[in-house]
């Protein structure tokens, strides 16, 4: 039977600061230990070790009380502390020195036969110092790290290095280590051997290998263990996490992160975004987001997940190599989902049901004693049992290899989905996408098998994504940018444009069809009507509008405008006609500009009921384009103008291709009458 450490631990909360606490390995240590005496009775106590070196800035903490530390005996229960750039040695009893890098914190205690550090963060030297027939000397030294702990006899030598996140490097000097996992098993480093103890597994590399001998001995070269780190962070909005012993929810600034223990539970304000992460296991958390974190451990070859996902709607990354298995909480019961080699997948729960959508890759799924194989482009609905689709086709798919842009509109008109393809199909290919170019921002991954991948359309924004084969470089690339739709006035089909009193030249750009000007000025005290005249800027004599209004804004009659520069004014006018003080002269150029790339739909509107088995559509389109309607061609005209029948539909797709091809898109929703 394996032995069983015996210690107990006092945890020492810090966000930033390292940790490295000296605790005893006896049975009566634990919370009811007696006050230990103030630092002026130092003297009287028994001493366990002395400070012997203090380089740089550190504290000593005695009976509640911090001052600077200097030499001198060292008592159950002080705490010390070393700051940037800082060091301390300690010699116990024995003549063993522990020598304390910078940024650490640790309490001296002692138990029977053994002495303790637990070491959260930072680097700890012990080096030995009994002589042959001193007291103490087969005291032996036990360093705790974050996955086990290490036994170092009174005449070993070890250096024990733990990082953020409890990553450890153990360096046996002399003699050997007995580590000992939190599962209770055992291997043994002999001197000149390493361990590296990183998520949940430690590996051992021999100084024969090193020195590059044959192997010293057989055995396994890694131990499973079960420690896993799990963090929170908030990118955005409102988070907030309570700990199994909280009171209360603290907040987590946006840009921190949170350790989570088991049983901790955490929410996501509306709007607000959080990531939970650990090992080979990412967790987008949309706002309204409400969970808890069961337990987190690697066992049998295994990183094993419980997320108590309850409300809200989340996306689940399982990355890297190695299996994972993550159990989440369906209306009723559990469902398992395990995946290898990586794999993205929503999840969402109401009242009466789960749902899973598997975006890249493909997972394993266990609810109520039935397993099912969900691909990507299939969801898994856990109700009234399991059920496996397919989902359907989107309305639009976007192409790789060219520069797209697709412009979405409100009003219960949002394109919500959009397919990414890629021309290969072929087995063994890996798909990513992101939100920026550089793929940091990375939204999914995991394996492909078909063309095609379904993924949730931003309002506003850009999709990049690539096709990773074995090579180095991407088999297939597609971006595209999300906008919403600029929605045109039109009057008798000319776009209306607002063109505002400001004193300074106003430029209005068209292409195919004359704008529709609608000029606007300032009210004036007094003034019961304006006249509004429009002159060439070579002709300042003949006006070529003239029109006396009520109201402060006066439109010229569609096309009277044409190319070219032009001065206008508004002149306010008493209640009987006389001109009163106030308008000016501004200028405005109408410029044709054979580079505008948008589309004015005319017909239908957003949301336009339509009868019958076809639906009339007209506008205008850029010349020099190209214009497919629900992939047919739409004829246009000189000046860019369009109309076409099409098969009634419930949304028309609008597709056009400039004439350095790029790909621009425009939807319209359509009810039945």
């Amino acid at each position: 039977m394996s032995p069983r450490p015996a210690y107990s631990i006092r945890r020492t909360l810090g966000a930033a600061a390292a940790a490295v606490v000296v605790l005893s390995g006896c049975g009566d240590c634990g919370d009811g230990r007696p006050s230990p005496p103030p630092q002026n009775q130092a003297s009287a106590a028994v001493a366990l070790a002395h400070l012997v070196v203090v380089e740089g800035a550190a504290t000593l903490t005695r009976a509640g009380k911090t001052e600077p530390a200097s030499p001198g005996p060292l008592l159950k229960d002080d705490a010390l502390a070393t700051g940037p750039q800082s060091r301390v040695v300690l010699r116990f009893k024995n003549g063993r020195e522990v020598e304390v890098g910078e940024g650490a914190r640790f309490i001296i205690s002692e138990g029977a036969g053994e002495m303790s550090l637990e070491i959260a963060e930072g680097q700890v030297i012990s080096r030995v110092g009994a002589q042959k027939g001193e007291a103490g000397a087969g005291v032996a030294l036990a360093i705790l790290t974050p996955y086990g702990i290490s036994r170092v006899p009174s005449g070993g030598e070890a250096t024990v290095a733990v990082a953020l996140g409890g990553v450890t490097t153990i360096e046996v000097k002399t003699g050997q280590i007995t580590f000992v996992g939190k599962d209770g098993t055992q291997r043994t480093a002999q001197s000149g051997d390493k361990l590296e103890i990183a998520l949940g597994e430690v590996k051992i590399s021999r100084g024969s290998e090193v020195a590059g001998a044959p192997d010293a001995g057989p055995g396994p070269a890694t131990v499973q263990l079960e420690a896993i780190v799990v963090r929170l962070s908030a990118d955005r909005g409102n988070l907030q996490v309570k700990g199994v012993s909280e009171d209360r929810f603290r907040k987590v600034a946006r840009g921190a992160e949170a350790d989570l223990a088991e049983g901790a539970v955490f929410r996501i304000a509306p709007g607000g975004r959080g990531t939970l992460a650990g090992p080979g296991l990412r967790v987008r958390l949309g706002g309204g987001t409400e969970g808890r974190l069961g337990k987190a451990t690697r066992e049998a070859g295994a990183e094993r997940y419980e997320l108590g996902l309850s409300k809200g709607l989340s996306q689940i990354f399982i990355e890297g190599e190695g299996k994972r298995v993550v159990t989440l909480p369906a209306h009723k019961g559990q469902v398992e989902v395990s995946a290898e080699g990586g794999a993205t997948f929503t999840w969402s729960r109401d009242a009466r049901s789960a749902r899973a959508e598997v975006q890249a890759g493909k997972v394993e799924l266990s609810f109520e004693g039935e397993t099912r194989e969900v691909l990507a482009g299939q969801v898994a609905e856990m109700g009234k049992g399991l059920a496996v689709t397919g989902k359907a086709r989107p309305l639009l798919v976007l192409p790789a290899g060219r520069r797209v842009r697709v412009f979405s509109s409100g009003n219960g008109n949002a394109l919500r989905e959009v397919g990414l393809s890629w021309p290969s199909s072929e087995e063994g290919r890996t798909v990513e996408v992101a939100s920026d170019p550089a793929f940091k921002e990375l939204l999914l991954r995991g394996a492909v098998t078909g063309t095609m991948l379904v993924v949730a359309a931003p309002a506003m924004g850009e999709l990049h994504w690539r096709v990773l084969g074995a090579g180095p470089e991407p088999i297939s690339r597609g971006q595209a940018r999300f906008a919403p739709e600029k929605m045109v006035e039109t009057v008798g089909g000319h776009p209306v444009n607002e063109v505002s009193e400001t004193g300074l030249k106003a430029t209005v750009y068209y292409q195919s069809v004359l704008p529709a000007l609608v000029f606007a000025y300032p009210a004036v005290d007094g003034a019961a009507k304006y006249q509004v005249r429009v002159f060439r800027a070579d002709d300042l004599k003949t006006p070529l509008v003239d029109k006396t209004v009520a109201e402060r804004r006066c439109a010229a009659d569609p096309g009277k405008l044409r190319e070219g520069s032009y001065l206008w004014n508004a002149t306010p006018l008493g209640p009987g006609g006389a001109e009163l003080a106030g308008g000016r002269m501004n200028k405005l150029d109408i410029v044709y500009d054979n580079a505008m790339v948008s589309l004015t739909i005319q017909q239908p509107q957003r949301g336009e009921a339509v009868t019958g088995g076809e639906v009339l559509t007209r506008g205008v389109a850029p010349l020099g384009s190209k214009l497919f309607v629900n992939g047919q061609p739409a004829p246009l005209g000189n000046q860019g103008r369009f109309e076409l029948r099409v098969p009634r539909a419930s949304t028309l797709v609008y597709r056009l291709v400039s004439s350095d091809m790029v790909e621009s898109y425009w939807l319209r929703s359509l009810r039945a009458r």
